[in-house]
């Protein structure tokens, strides 16, 4: 428990910089406007938050850490921004993924300058890859909202196959 403490610290010490090359490599990957930027203080803030709970939920605290009343307002705040800049939710995942991904590289590359032993970091890496995972699905369940709310503007309903690819990932229209 003490090593997984160390490397949430660890990790929540260089969030500033891992959170801003996510948003970074986003709006390289979509190719946002330049009026995208005037929401960047919020999209920082917005993930820092999310960054945060994953932390400490290697630290400890688990999937606790990401249900939160507060880290799920951050989680649909970003992704309410990012939908208004036209991101599409498959790019909003991505971006989710990537940040998790990038935390795991962090731990990766961390592990060799404090001595974290590989049967110290799979665990850990375990672990985030489950609360990166919850995060995602906070978002789809948040993007099936998005696409039940357009249809019933529309009047339709979600074709056979999304429904079947939305209980694939374990989740219902």
């Amino acid at each position: 428990m003490e090593r997984t403490t160390f490397v949430a610290d660890l990790l929540i010490a260089h969030r500033r910089q891992i959170v801003r090359a996510v948003i970074d490599r986003t709006g390289d990957r979509v190719r946002l406007d330049a009026a995208a930027t005037e929401s960047l203080p919020e999209l920082v803030a917005d993930l820092s938050v999310i960054f945060i709970a994953i932390a400490r939920g290697i630290g400890g605290d688990g999937v606790k850490a990401i249900v939160s009343t507060e880290v799920r307002q951050a989680i649909l705040r970003h992704a309410g921004i990012r939908r208004s800049q036209g991101l599409s939710p498959a790019a909003l995942v991505d971006e989710y993924l990537d940040l998790g991904d990038s935390m795991v590289r962090f731990v990766e590359k961390q592990s060799r300058q404090v001595m974290l032993s590989g049967s110290d970091s799979v665990p850990i890496t375990c672990i985030l890859h489950e609360l990166v995972n919850r995060v995602v699905r906070t978002v789809v369940q948040e993007c099936m909202q998005w696409r039940a709310a357009d249809a019933s503007l529309r009047g339709s309903s979600p074709t056979a196959s999304t429904v079947r690819s939305y209980e694939r990932i374990g989740l219902s229209c």
